[in-house]
């Protein structure tokens, strides 16, 4: 077993919610992670490691799940690496490189620089695209809506929402081209409010602020806390300034993740 170097904990972004993982093993080639509750898995995942220079700049890795062990509360996935990735500059995937995974040389070569950031892709790497992996059955997903034919793809972007005389700040967990699903902290607006969605996305070396024009489809209150919750929205317009070209793009490099730039 490879040594795994400290850092923050791994997070493993799912579609409405993250997951802290334990990493029981990392080279080159696998990780190896537990989580403390049995799961369901698409062939593909992705996980945020905040370790590196600059924690302000996480590194979000791409991987082939290759397998799940249930081990009573627990569940160990077994993991191939695909590409990672961070806005952050090609030293922080030299530090996960390094200093997580051991690679004791990487050629400048394997880097691309694209819209969103800085890319590597491993070299041994096999993308999937089948459907979700055998497991414990527990839902890691949005409530089901049997209609929706786009393809979405697991972020986590600060946003905020106006509508009527409110805003409230929250966090886009998942994006496709004509919706996505809001995670906030305060008031959230209730199913049929038309809002405003205030979305950043890189665009060059720059960022540019899109306004969404939407719709809550749906919307569902968190019991757990006082206030807060997550909303389903349709994108009505996206307003970016090129008719909504760079948001489209914007989500069409989000979901080719792992197929680096040329």
């Amino acid at each position: 077993m490879s040594t795994v170097h400290r850092t923050n904990a791994p997070k493993l972004l799912l579609n409405t919610r993250d997951m802290t993982v334990t990493v029981l093993d990392a080279n080159a080639q696998r990780l190896t992670v537990r989580v403390q509750e049995p799961i369901t898995l698409d062939n593909t995942v992705r996980v945020r490691f905040d370790a590196g220079p600059d924690l302000d700049s996480p590194v979000l890795a791409l991987l082939n799940v290759l397998n799940t062990h249930a081990q009573q509360e627990d569940t160990v996935i077994n993991l191939e690496w695909v590409a990672i990735h961070t806005r952050g500059g090609a030293e922080c995937l030299l530090h996960l490189l390094g200093n997580v995974l051991g690679m004791e040389s990487v050629h400048p070569a394997a880097f691309r620089k694209g819209q969103g950031g800085v890319f590597y892709r491993f070299p041994h790497s096999r993308r999937k695209n089948r459907g979700p992996l055998d497991g414990p059955k527990r839902s890691t997903s949005s409530p089901a809506h049997p209609d929706r034919t786009e393809t979405r793809v697991s972020v986590r972007v600060p946003i905020t929402i106006h509508w009527s005389i409110h805003s409230t700040e929250g966090a886009a967990y998942n994006i496709s081209k004509t919706g996505l699903y809001i995670a906030a902290t305060g008031t959230i607006p209730e199913k049929g409010t038309h809002i405003e969605v205030i979305y950043p996305i890189p665009y060059g070396d720059e960022s540019v602020t899109v306004r969404l024009a939407s719709e809550v489809v749906w919307e569902m209150s968190d019991t757990s806390a006082i206030g807060g919750g997550g909303i389903g929205v349709l994108i009505l317009v996206a307003e970016d300034g090129a008719d909504g070209r760079r948001w489209r793009e914007y989500v069409d490099r989000e979901i080719a993740f792992g197929a680096i730039p040329r």
